[in-house]
């Protein structure tokens, strides 16, 4: 067995997005960067829940066990912190990684930003919002 490393971020601008209903889904995909048992990097397909490199893909389920409450948004910045941890999985692959089973953990951190309506004062809007999920597991 051999460790594997995933990183996968997924930022988020004003009107772009890969995760919010309430704004358009961006064009662009994440990017992610894998190595341990294998080095590549490729994107992230949210509505599958697919990693996709150039030799294969492979199609995770995770399982959210702990999320943190969310901080009070900063008032001079509106910012704001959402950390969650889980286990993960790889379900399917696909190309060179055909027959590959992984599993293990994960962490995710969102970090966003409200909009600003006045001096010490935050809005409701979700103006920015980026999530950096990294998953360490061992592949069989």
């Amino acid at each position: 067995m051999k460790r594997a490393y995933f990183i996968s971020p997924c930022g988020l601008r004003s009107k772009t997005n890969c995760g919010s209903s309430a704004i358009r889904p961006s064009a662009k995909l994440p990017v992610v960067t894998a190595w341990g048992a294998f080095k590549a990097t490729g994107t992230y397909i949210r509505r599958y829940a697919t990693l996709a490199f150039p030799k294969g893909r492979l199609v995770v389920s995770r399982q959210v066990t702990w999320t943190s409450p969310p901080t009070q948004p900063d008032l001079s910045t509106c910012q704001f912190k959402i950390v969650q941890k889980g286990t993960f999985r790889v379900v399917k692959a696909t190309g060179k990684y055909r027959g590959l089973r992984e599993a293990g953990h994960f962490t995710s951190t969102i970090r966003g930003r409200y909009n600003k309506i006045g001096t010490d004062r935050c809005g409701l809007k979700l103006v920015a919002f980026r999530v950096v999920t990294y998953e360490v597991g061992f592949v069989r």
